[in-house]
Order: structure tokens, then C-alpha cells, then sequence
């Protein structure tokens, strides 16, 4: 079974995990699919730091390389939409797990 205990995070990481992995059902993953632009808002909202979306994109694609995230271009400008990678599938534990290594 994959987890992340050992996986380093970083500050970014962990603000954008910590915004969206709580809006997530691991049993309809790919309903739960989020814009770029609306985790930069989920992340002002909750953490209070606006970050610009290239900025963004930079924090999803290292989290897509360490198999977090998946992330696919819809509308053919860059990838736009993210959501969780597929070990995430109908395991509720692993995100519950991933939620609590990234808390403040």
C-alpha cells in the first residue's frame, strides 16, 4: 500500500494539500476535480497568502511527480485541472493520512 510518511513536503506543498485534500472523496475522484485558479482561491481563503497561478502550477507538478496529484489540460493552455492520483482510489484511509501529515 503507498503512503507518504516519508515524502518531504514543502511549505507550498502543504498549503495546497492542506485546502484541498479535505474537498476530496476518494470513492468519485474524478468529480472532485479542481481548476488551478480555484485552489489559488481555496488556498488565499484558508491559509491567507495569494499566490499566483504559475506559481501554483509549479507546486501541483512536483506534487504530480511525487504521485500525490494527477493533473490533465482540458482546455489545451497548460494543465488547468487536478485531482487526486489514482492510489487514492477508494481509500479513504490514505487521504485521512495524507490530510494529517500535512497539518500546520
Amino acid at each position: 500500500m503507498k503512503d507518504f510518511k516519508n515524502t518531504n513536503f514543502t511549505k507550498l506543498e502543504k498549503q495546497l494539500l492542506r485546502s484541498f485534500l479535505p474537498i476530496q472523496d476518494v470513492y468519485f475522484v474524478p468529480d472532485a476535480c479542481q481548476k488551478i485558479n480555484q485552489i489559488t482561491c481555496l488556498i488565499f481563503d484558508n491559509e491567507g497568502e495569494l499566490h499566483m497561478p504559475e506559481t501554483i502550477k509549479g507546486v501541483v507538478g512536483s506534487l504530480c511527480k511525487k504521485g500525490v496529484l494527477l493533473s490533465e489540460d482540458y482546455e489545451e493552455n497548460g494543465f488547468n485541472y487536478i485531482y487526486l492520483a489514482d492510489c487514492f482510489d477508494d481509500n479513504q484511509e490514505l487521504l485521512d493520512e495524507t490530510i494529517d501529515l500535512v497539518k500546520l
